[in-house]
């Protein structure tokens, strides 16, 4: 699986895709990161994914979701940064291994506060998902 991994990682890489991966030790490289990745105006909207990260941090992500957070107010273009990680309430999950699919929204539109949702429960493996109760909400919030 693996070997199927590098090879779509280095296919992505020397596209002409707007794609771009960049592997960071978070979160100490995270503001050089998002400095460096500032756009410029009239730019795309941004996308921002991660899976099972927090768990990893020291913090369990409180420093992350802080800079993160901080970063996208302050850009001109709509932010999503779409996270599976593990639930800060276990209690609605379908299962003890379950990860919360969230979606953080900054539209940056000067009209907008950001909004944050879960969309779903997604099993360990991905193999299943759960949709949120009002997660296609806030597809039409975001719009």
């Amino acid at each position: 699986p693996y070997t199927t991994l590098f090879r779509s990682l280095r296919a992505v890489a020397t596209s002409a895709a707007p794609v771009r991966l960049h592997p960071l030790r978070l979160p100490d490289e995270l503001p050089t990161f998002l400095d460096a990745v500032r756009p410029r105006p009239a730019r795309a909207p941004i996308v921002l994914y991660n899976t099972t990260v927090t768990m990893y941090l020291p913090d369990r992500g409180a420093s992350l979701r802080g800079m993160i957070a901080a970063w996208a107010a302050e850009l001109d273009v709509p932010v999503l940064w779409l996270q599976w990680e593990p639930p800060t309430d276990r209690a609605a999950s379908p299962g003890r291994e379950w990860m919360a699919w969230t979606a953080d929204y900054w539209p940056n539109d000067g009209r907008a506060a950001p909004r944050h949702r879960r969309l779903a429960w997604v099993h360990p493996h991905g193999a299943t998902l759960r949709w949120a109760p009002g997660w296609s909400a806030f597809l039409k919030e975001s719009i």
